[in-house]
């Protein structure tokens, strides 16, 4: 089975869920969260917004074997 982190980034939030790939069905979602985007203190603290909130899942839901930001 695998896991996997995705990171959804939007102008006001960015969204971060885990999912498993569970054998007998489709993904089952871990987790998910919602944090602010920031996008008004410059390109710098989106980015460690993105990473925060990628850390923070990880750190919540435990480790993945992939991630993807759209």
């Amino acid at each position: 089975m695998a896991r996997w982190l995705g990171l959804d980034l939007g102008g006001t939030n960015i969204k971060v869920v885990v999912l498993d790939d569970r054998a007998d069905g489709p993904p089952f979602v871990l987790g998910c969260d919602s944090v602010p985007t920031n996008a008004d203190d410059g390109p710098a603290a989106v980015v460690e917004g993105l990473v925060a909130a990628g850390r923070a899942a990880i750190d919540r839901w435990g480790p993945v074997d992939a991630g993807g930001v759209g």
